[in-house]
């Protein structure tokens, strides 16, 4: 069990406009339950999957580290040959990946 500084979910494919060119990740600080239970209003991300160029910037968020959880949001994305939906946390400046699961939704 971890207790995170700040925690959400990456969306490999934009599932508010279904956008396959950029990326959302949810932020929040704290756990991310809050960001999955609905009680929290997570910051939105936007990233563009070619460049890594913020569409959306980020309030207080480093964007090194937005960055670096949308690489490996990718490769996830390749090794399961899939958008995916990934839960992501991060504690002491390490990120952990939490779960990650298909967007059925999308295809």
């Amino acid at each position: 069990m971890i207790n995170p500084a700040l925690a959400g979910n990456i969306f490999t494919v934009n599932v508010i406009n279904r956008n396959k060119h950029f990326i959302l990740i949810e932020a929040i600080n704290g756990s991310g339950h809050k960001v999955t239970d609905g009680t929290g209003l997570p910051e939105k991300i936007l990233i563009n999957r070619e460049d890594f160029s913020f569409k959306s910037s980020s309030k207080g968020i480093n964007q090194d580290l937005i960055r670096e959880l949308a690489r490996m949001a990718f490769k996830i994305e390749k090794f399961f040959q899939y958008p995916q939906d990934i839960e992501w946390a991060v504690e002491k400046g390490k990120i952990y990946i939490l779960q990650s699961r298909p967007l059925t939704l999308i295809i």
